[in-house]
């Protein structure tokens, strides 16, 4: 087997603990993945409760008794 030039940088070595830094990567990004679908859904309800609300005030005859 071909030895490497001396030319060419080495790989780096896996760090000790690579699975940890693998995870925590991982794990934040999943975090910020929830933030921002919860984010999403809150917009989403906003939106609707808005037009629920307007739907009552013009069709219903009255102001929306809501949350």
């Amino acid at each position: 087997m071909a030895s490497l030039p001396s030319s060419m940088p080495h790989p780096a070595p896996l760090p000790a603990d690579w699975f940890g830094a693998v995870s925590q990567i991982w794990w934040s990004a999943q975090g910020a993945q929830w933030q921002a679908l919860s984010a999403w859904q809150q917009a989403a309800a906003a939106m609707q409760q808005e037009w629920w609300d307007e739907w009552a005030a013009r069709w219903a005859g009255g102001v929306p008794l809501g949350d």
